[in-house]
């Protein structure tokens, strides 16, 4: 089966899983047999539009600021921009974060295509789109959009088109913070590329993104440091001081306090593994010898939000390390290996898809 029909099924597939998982969880939580987040209080559709996807929502209403400023500062405006083209209705919205995550999962594989072979590109595509934090690959949230971007971005950089690669960096960098430091493989890209100049200025793309962003936001509240200081003061799991090597040190610690308590959470264990596996895999793929730049990238996507303070959501920060993924369909060659992994991940993925009433992704 030709790759982009593998992508298409690894794509229908994990709607599928997620789907099934979100709505089991939904009828849990309605029936009374889920305990639900005191903000939770909706449907299907509403789950998958849910956490994040409605600071999105709010900002897409009433823009910078808009209700509280010190949340709605640490929120990208892309994300924001597609619901603000739809108004308030959600299924749109939701449409384009599955298509994003389309995208993203054809760029995966086409990027491991071009550094391996196709055997191994379809392996990436399968476990990227069945990773137990790719829920948020179908639902409105930046993983779907930030991984389409930076992929398609250095895809036509590759093919010599600057000017979409341009587009699709700075829309990268306005997606999320860690979407700048996909500047580093596109630089890479760049340095070999013929016409070098022109290919560099266009691989600052995702710089570009985030400097417009940090540049409005000082306009509108006459705080360069707006996003990061608005990161620091929203959650009481993160450091407060500002992000640094402090916040790593808190957020180990933290880590260890919530796996040597009673009562621990499922939500927990997800988070601190999956900062863990991720950071064993670009061990791996360092070992490997994969693409230096994409390596950085990824560590850097995991440790600049471990840095201010917590380890929670790395289960789908880690959807930005995508040699990750690219050294796991290396080391799973055997069939049945692969298919038994990848069943596995896909069973995660439900159970992750289930808690969204209790707990955000």
């Amino acid at each position: 089966m030709p790759l982009r029909n593998q992508v298409l099924a690894a794509w229908v597939v994990s709607r599928l899983v997620i789907a099934a998982g979100a709505w089991f969880g939904s009828q849990l939580a309605a029936a009374g047999h889920l305990d639900r987040h005191p903000r939770y209080d909706g449907g299907f559709v509403d789950l998958l539009t849910w956490w994040d996807g409605r600071y999105y929502l709010a900002i897409a209403t009433d823009g910078y600021p808009a209700g509280d400023p010190s949340t709605l500062h640490g929120f990208f405006p892309l994300v924001a921009g597609v619901f603000a083209v739809f108004g308030d209705h959600l299924v749109p919205a939701l449409i384009v974060a599955n298509i994003a995550g389309l995208a993203a999962i054809w760029g995966v594989a086409e990027l491991a295509r071009g550094f391996f072979d196709e055997e191994v590109a379809v392996r990436a595509a399968w476990l990227f789109a069945l990773a137990p934090g790719a829920v948020t690959l179908g639902m409105t949230y930046t993983e779907p959009y930030v991984v389409a971007f930076a992929t398609g971005a250095a895809l036509a950089l590759l093919a010599g088109r600057p000017w979409l690669a341009l587009a699709l960096g700075i829309a990268c960098g306005l997606t999320r913070v860690q979407g700048f430091v996909f500047a580093l493989p596109l630089l890479a890209i760049a340095w070999r590329s013929p016409r070098r100049r022109l290919a560099l200025a266009v691989a600052c793309g995702p710089l570009i993104g985030l400097g417009l962003f940090v540049a409005y936001l000082a306009w509108r509240t006459g705080d360069w440091l707006a996003y990061s200081h608005a990161q620091a003061d929203n959650s009481p799991f993160r450091n407060r001081t500002s992000p640094g090597p402090n916040g790593l040190v808190v957020a180990v610690r933290l880590a260890y306090q919530n796996l040597t308590r009673d009562g621990i959470v499922p939500w927990e264990l997800r988070d601190v593994g999956g900062a863990v596996g991720y950071g064993a895999l670009l061990a791996v793929a360092a070992w490997r010898r994969l693409p230096w730049p994409w390596i950085a990238a990824g560590v850097l996507a995991i440790l600049i939000p471990i840095s201010a303070g917590t380890m929670a959501g790395s289960s789908r920060y880690g959807l930005m390390a995508l040699p990750a993924f690219w050294a796991l369909a290396l080391i799973v060659r055997r069939q049945t290996i692969f298919v038994g992994l990848a069943c596995g991940s896909a069973g995660l993925l439900a159970v992750n898809a289930l808690w969204l009433p209790l707990h955000w992704p």
